[in-house]
């Protein structure tokens, strides 16, 4: 448990957007940076919850190559527009 407590630490203190799925594919942890930008609380993002962020013309291609990448265990790089705490859809990656 103290581990999982060192990386929570340094997930919130990173200045980027970390989250965390299981092997079931749904997410099961975001940063304070990710719940900051979207002005969303943790258990409104968990599982799948995080997708009513996505502009609704990405969703089925972020999904796609998600699954896809998760599936076959290899690296992955998504570019997406997410909706910030503001309303505002903002171009990520």
């Amino acid at each position: 448990m103290e581990s999982e407590g060192r990386f929570r630490n340094m997930a919130d203190t990173a200045p980027v957007m970390i989250w965390v799925t299981g092997p079931d594919k749904l997410f099961t942890f975001f940063n304070k940076t990710w719940l900051d930008f979207t002005g969303r609380i943790l258990e409104q993002e968990l599982g799948n919850g995080w997708t009513s962020g996505l502009h609704s013309e990405d969703l089925h291609r972020v999904n796609e190559i998600f699954c896809s990448s998760f599936d076959a265990r290899r690296t992955f790089r998504i570019e997406c527009r997410l909706r910030r705490a503001d309303g505002v859809s903002m171009d990520v990656m």
